[in-house]
C-alpha cells in the first residue's frame, strides 16, 4: 500500500481529467470565450488585467496541438490546469493533515488513512460544481486554480519540511509572482502565506531581523515571475491581431490595463453588492460541498481552532480575505471569485473528517461518498459536451448576413466574442466587418479598425479623430464633456453607416437600436435572424426560417441556468418575435406563425410574441 501513495496525485489527476474531458464544451463558450481564444492563438494581448503567463502558455499549448482546432485544444488545457490543481490540492492537503497536532487521548490517524482522507477530500474538491465548470472551456480562472495550488503548496512545504525551507519558501515566491502575472486575485492568499511565513509550529507570530531578512531575499523570484507583465507593452509594440488596450502607447496605459482599472467602477459597492453575493454565495454552497460538506466545514472550524490556531488561521484568512473581496464586487459572473473560499471552506471540512476517522477510522472508506454524491450532483449542470449555445447564437446572426457586410453590435458576452475568433483564429467570413460599440468607447479601438480595414477606416477618419480628442479626455480624468462624446460617438457610428451603404449591406444588433436613438434615424430597420438590415427600399425580404432554425440551441439551453442563458433566450425570442411582426406586415401570415412558434418556444414569458399570435392565429 505504501508504495502506491506517491501514486495518489497522479490517480486524483487522471480521475479528475477523465470527467473533465467527458464534459468539456465542443467549441466557444460565453463572453470572454472567443477573444482569450484569439490572445493564445494570434499571441495578442487579452482584456485587463492582460493575463500575460495564460496567453504565453496557451500559445504554446496550441502549437504543440495541431491535430485539434485552437478552441478544442484550449478547452483541453483548461481541463488539464484544472486536474493538475487537483493534484496540488491532494498534495498540499496531505502536508497539512500530516502535520496537524494529536490531542492528548485520541489516537492519530495512520498514515495510509491520511493519505486516503487527502484523496478523497481532493476528488470532493474537483467535482465541486464552480472548480469543474473552469474545467470544461476556455478561461483564466483553470491556470489561477493550478498557480494557487502551486503556491500553497511550497509554502506548506517550506513551512514544515525539516530540510531545504528556504529553497520551498523561494519557490513559493516565484510561484507567487507567476501567479499574479496571470490573475490579480492572487492577492487573496498573500496573507495566509504572510502568516505562515512570519508564524512559529504553534501559530504566534514572530518577528524577528532574520525573518525579515528572509522576507527582502523572496521579493526577488516574487518580482521575477511578475516581469511576465513586460510581456504586455513588448508584444503590444508589435502591433498583433488582437491588441486590447495598445499598452505601448505610454505607462499610463499600462498601469491602467494591468490594474484592471475600467472595472474598479464595479468595486465597493455597498450593501447592495453585499446582499446580491451572500445571496449568491449561499446559494452555491450545496452544489460545491455536496449539502454534507456544509456541516463539516462549519464543524471543521470549531474543532480545529482549539487543536492548532496555525491550522485554524490558514484557511480563516483565505476565507475573510475572499468574503470581504468578493461580496463587495458588484458583477453578474461573480462565482469563480469565490474559488479561494471554497478552498478555504473544503480544508475545514478535511479537519472535521479527520476528527471523525480518528474517532472512528475503520469507516474511514465512507468518506470516498463524498466526491461521488459531488459527482453526481453536478453532472448534469456542468455537463457541457453537447453545449452549443454560442456557437448556434453566433450562426444565427452570422448566417443571415450578406456577404461583406458591415455589422455593428454590444452583445460581446453572446457572439461578438466568438466571431472575434471565427475571424482572427480560424479565418472564417474575413468578409464582414464586425464593430463592438462599447469597445468603441475605448482609445485603444481605433488603431484595431485601422491595422484590420485600412480602406474603411480612411472614410471615417476625420469623425473618428474628433471623438477622440475627447474620449481621450475621459480616459485620463481630464475634464470632459459628457453630452459632447455621445454627440461625437453617433456622429461616427453613423458616418460608418452612411460610408457604407450602397457598397455593402449595414447591419445592427437591436440593442443598438435600443440604446442608442441617435444612431441610424434615417433608415427603415429589416430584420435579418437576430440582426437588423438598415435600408431605405420597401420591397419583402422573407425571413429564411432555415437560417432561423433554433432546434439545436433550444437543446443546448435544456435544464440550464444563469443571466446569460436567460438573456440568450430572451434576444432570440424577440428577435423571432421582430422578424414574424416584418412578415406580419406583409401579409406573410404561415411564415409568421412558424417565427411565432418558436419565439414562444424559447420565452414563454413573451407577452408581445403571444399577444401577436393571437392575433393571426387565424390568418
Amino acid at each position: 500500500m505504501n508504495k502506491l501513495f506517491k501514486y495518489f496525485p497522479a490517480i486524483a489527476f487522471l480521475v479528475s481529467i477523465i470527467i473533465y474531458w467527458i464534459t468539456s464544451a465542443p467549441g466557444l463558450m460565453f463572453t470572454d470565450s472567443g477573444e482569450l481564444a484569439v490572445a493564445c492563438t494570434r499571441l495578442g494581448v487579452a482584456h485587463p488585467t492582460g493575463y500575460p503567463l495564460f496567453t504565453l502558455l496557451g500559445f504554446f499549448w496550441v502549437n504543440i496541438t495541431p491535430f485539434l482546432t485552437p478552441i478544442k485544444s484550449l478547452n483541453l488545457l483548461s481541463g488539464i490546469y484544472t486536474a493538475l490543481s487537483v493534484g496540488l490540492f491532494y498534495s498540499w492537503m496531505l502536508v497539512l493533515l500530516q502535520n496537524l497536532p494529536v490531542k492528548k487521548k485520541v489516537k492519530a490517524l495512520e498514515s495510509d488513512k491520511i493519505h486516503l482522507l487527502a484523496l478523497a477530500v481532493s476528488l470532493f474538491y474537483a467535482f465541486s460544481g464552480t472548480v469543474w465548470s473552469q474545467a470544461t472551456s476556455i478561461e483564466v480562472y483553470p491556470l489561477h486554480l493550478l498557480m494557487l495550488n502551486l503556491t500553497l503548496y511550497f509554502t506548506l512545504k517550506g513551512k514544515f519540511s525539516k530540510t531545504n525551507t528556504n529553497r520551498w519558501f523561494l519557490l513559493a515566491a516565484l510561484s507567487l509572482g507567476l501567479s499574479f502575472a496571470n490573475h490579480a486575485t492572487t492577492v487573496l492568499i498573500v496573507p495566509a502565506m504572510l502568516y505562515l511565513y512570519f508564524s512559529d509550529k504553534s501559530g504566534k507570530l514572530v518577528f524577528s531581523v532574520e525573518k525579515f531578512r528572509g522576507f527582502a531575499l523572496l521579493l526577488i523570484p516574487m518580482f521575477l515571475g511578475l516581469s511576465l507583465y513586460l510581456y504586455l507593452p513588448i508584444r503590444s509594440a508589435m502591433a498583433p491581431a488582437f491588441n486590447w488596450g495598445e499598452v505601448h502607447r505610454g505607462f499610463d496605459k499600462l498601469l491602467y490595463h494591468i490594474t484592471g482599472k475600467q472595472y474598479q467602477v464595479w468595486m465597493f459597492n455597498g450593501f447592495s453588492a453585499w446582499k446580491t453575493n451572500l445571496s449568491t454565495f449561499i446559494g452555491l454552497l450545496p452544489t460545491e460541498l455536496a449539502f454534507v460538506g456544509i456541516l463539516t466545514s462549519l464543524f471543521g472550524m470549531f474543532i480545529v481552532y482549539s487543536r492548532s490556531k496555525l491550522h485554524f488561521y490558514l484557511p480563516m484568512l483565505m476565507l475573510i480575505c475572499c468574503v470581504i473581496y468578493t461580496f463587495n464586487y458588484g458583477i453578474h459572473d461573480i462565482d469563480s471569485y469565490f474559488l479561494t473560499s471554497f478552498i478555504a471552506l473544503f480544508v475545514f471540512s478535511a479537519f472535521a473528517l479527520t476528527w471523525l476517522f480518528e474517532k472512528f477510522p475503520k469507516y474511514l472508506l465512507i468518506v470516498f461518498a463524498l466526491p461521488i454524491v459531488s459527482l453526481a450532483l453536478n453532472f448534469s449542470q456542468k455537463d457541457e459536451s453537447k453545449n452549443y449555445t454560442v456557437p448556434e447564437y453566433k450562426k444565427l446572426v452570422i448566417s443571415n448576413l450578406a456577404p461583406n457586410a458591415l455589422i455593428i453590435s454590444s452583445q460581446w458576452d453572446l457572439w461578438f466574442s466568438a466571431f472575434l475568433y471565427d475571424q482572427l483564429a480560424e479565418n472564417k467570413r474575413p468578409d464582414v466587418i464586425a464593430i463592438d460599440k462599447e469597445l468603441l468607447r475605448r482609445t485603444w479601438y481605433r488603431d484595431q479598425i485601422k491595422n484590420q480595414m485600412p480602406e474603411f477606416y480612411k472614410k471615417i477618419e476625420n469623425e473618428y479623430n474628433m471623438f477622440l480628442s475627447q474620449l481621450e479626455l475621459f480616459e485620463e480624468n481630464a475634464q470632459y464633456n459628457p453630452e459632447l462624446i455621445q454627440l461625437y460617438f453617433e456622429n461616427l457610428v453613423n458616418k460608418m453607416i452612411d460610408v457604407s451603404y450602397g457598397e455593402r449591406p449595414v447591419y445592427v444588433t437591436i440593442d443598438i437600436l435600443q440604446t442608442e436613438q441617435g444612431v441610424a434615424k434615417s433608415y427603415d430597420k429589416v430584420p435579418r435572424g437576430l440582426a437588423v438590415l438598415l435600408t431605405r427600399d420597401t420591397y419583402y425580404r422573407k425571413p429564411n426560417l432555415a437560417k432561423l432554425d433554433i432546434s439545436k440551441i433550444q437543446q443546448s439551453m435544456k435544464g440550464k441556468e444563469g443571466h446569460l442563458y436567460q438573456g440568450s433566450a430572451e434576444s432570440i425570442s424577440v428577435m423571432l418575435m421582430f422578424n414574424a411582426q416584418y412578415a406580419v406586415n406583409n401579409k406573410d401570415f404561415t411564415t409568421a406563425r412558424a417565427l411565432l412558434t418558436n419565439s414562444l418556444a424559447l420565452w414563454p414569458q413573451n407577452t408581445n410574441a403571444i399577444s401577436l399570435y393571437n392575433g393571426i392565429v387565424n390568418l
